[in-house]
């Protein structure tokens, strides 16, 4: 077993430590800001129209959901952790700043339409990095029993986002708006994810020797979830 890789060790690595942390914390500030200044944004640029607001939490929603189970399978597949992290944190940081070019187009149902694609498009890979593969770096790394400190750092950083996101969101906007507001957030994501990465090594877990689609039905599977019930 190579000493970088902590899975039968009480202890846990301080890369390991670093490198949650500072995915966690790049994941919760742009999670922060889909979660709702997505919605104001769509709400007080585009249309003052709480249906289309119902619209965009609800696929991002079903994006999310989909793409955990989907990826997640496919990671545990592959035996790979750090490629998801790669593509996820490549592309969730371009299509935060790239969310308000949804007003440019040229009508507002367009324009909603766009927000929407966007918006699901920028959970797909943030689910992708965090809801995926994070949850499974955490778990690869760890035991039972020392778990609970790297869940700690990802309750901790999630605080940390929203008094950052929350706390700066107003002076940013009321002094550049909420393009420069999205392009900043997209620029820290993007800065914390790639330091995230460059401490992550990737765990020493083997591929699933099962065809992908068992993988998928294990998920749902009765007496797995009896088995996995904690």
């Amino acid at each position: 077993m190579d000493p970088k890789f902590p899975q039968n060790s009480p202890s846990i690595t301080r890369s390991v430590m670093l490198s949650v942390f500072f995915l966690g914390l790049a994941g919760q500030l742009a999670w922060s800001v889909e979660n709702q200044y997505y919605n104001v944004f769509l709400y007080n640029y585009i249309a003052p129209n709480p249906f289309y607001v119902s619209l965009i939490v609800s696929a991002s929603a079903i994006a999310s959901t989909l793409t955990t189970i989907f990826i997640g399978a496919l990671s545990d597949k592959l035996g790979k952790r750090k490629i998801f992290f790669i593509i996820g944190f490549l592309f969730w940081p371009i299509l935060t700043i790239a969310f308000p070019f949804a007003s440019y187009f040229s009508s507002v149902e367009l324009q909603v339409a766009m927000a929407v694609i966007f918006d699901c498009a920028m959970t797909f890979f943030g689910a992708m990095a965090t809801d995926a593969a994070l949850n499974a770096y955490i778990t690869d790394t760890t035991t039972t029993k020392n778990r609970g400190k790297l869940s700690s750092i990802l309750e901790i950083v999630t605080l940390i986002a929203i008094l950052i996101v929350y706390g700066g969101s107003g002076f940013i906007i009321e002094k550049w708006g909420y393009f420069a507001f999205f392009y900043i957030i997209g620029i820290f994501t993007a800065v914390l994810g790639w330091i995230g990465i460059s401490l992550v090594k990737e765990p020493a877990i083997k591929p699933v020797n099962r065809p992908y689609l068992e993988i998928l039905r294990s998920t749902f599977d009765r007496a797995e979830l009896k088995k996995n019930k904690d």
